[in-house]
Parts: C-alpha cells; structure tokens; sequence
C-alpha cells in the first residue's frame, strides 16, 4: 500500500515550492492589486459589461440565446439563418421610422412604416402597398 503522501507528493514539491515562491511574491508586490485590477476590467465581465470589438463564430456555430437555445443565429457557410426553435413567435420590433428587409446594396424588398403602410418590392420596384383602405397594386 505504501505512504501516498511520499509517493504522489515528493515528485511536485519544486512546483509545490515554485507556487508557494510566485504568491510570495504577488504578495510583496504593492502594485499587484492595481495592476491586477486594472487587467481585469479590461475583460468582460460574466454580468454585463460592454462588447467593443467583433465577435466572429465559424461557419455552423451558432450564437444561441435563450435557456433552451431557443434562438439560434448561425451561417452554415452557404446560407445564413435566424432560427427560432422555441414556442411562441418570432417578434421583430422597432420602435424607429420602419422596418426594412433589403438588400445588400440597399435595395428595398420589404418596407414597413409603423402605423402606415407596407410596401413589397420586385426588383427594387414597388409592386404593392397597403393604404388606410385597401391596397395598392402597381
């Protein structure tokens, strides 16, 4: 059976005593807590905190939010999606001058004006419009 402590310990007292060496040191440092603080602001904290730079995520890893990853945010390396896998609706909302799907040299597809009318595009041209009473087919 032996003595566990010889046998697992004797092989890890330099790095015992290394560790031991390094907090005594840390310790001794008068600037270690600035410095250490002031290192670790510069981290996201795990509760808040502000992103400033880019997140960037490999093709089919998803940015999921929820407990259950009810929605997920991923590109697949040929098409990109917004997936909502949890119960209830995809809401989007704005509370800005509309909602736009266009794209990406500006070109509108959908145009919706809060409180007015919504608009469907072909090809950059408008085809059809709500209005106050009906619709409007161009």
């Amino acid at each position: 059976q032996g003595d566990w402590s010889s046998d697992v310990c004797s092989s890890d007292l330099g790095t015992l005593d290394t560790l031991n060496e390094l907090a005594a040191a840390i310790n001794d440092d008068a600037n270690y807590n600035t410095t250490l603080t002031t290192a670790l602001a510069t981290k996201l904290p795990l509760a808040g905190g502000t992103m400033t730079g880019n997140v960037t995520y490999s093709d089919n890893v998803k940015a999921q939010f929820g407990t259950s990853q009810d929605l997920q945010i991923y590109h697949d390396g040929s098409n990109s999606y917004i997936t909502d896998v949890g119960t209830g609706a995809l809401v989007i909302q704005s509370n800005g001058t509309a909602i736009v799907l266009e794209k990406t040299d500006g070109e509108n597809m959908i145009l919706a004006n809060p409180d007015r009318d919504v608009k469907l595009y072909y090809n950059g041209s408008e085809k059809l419009a709500t209005t106050s009473t009906g619709i409007y087919v161009t």
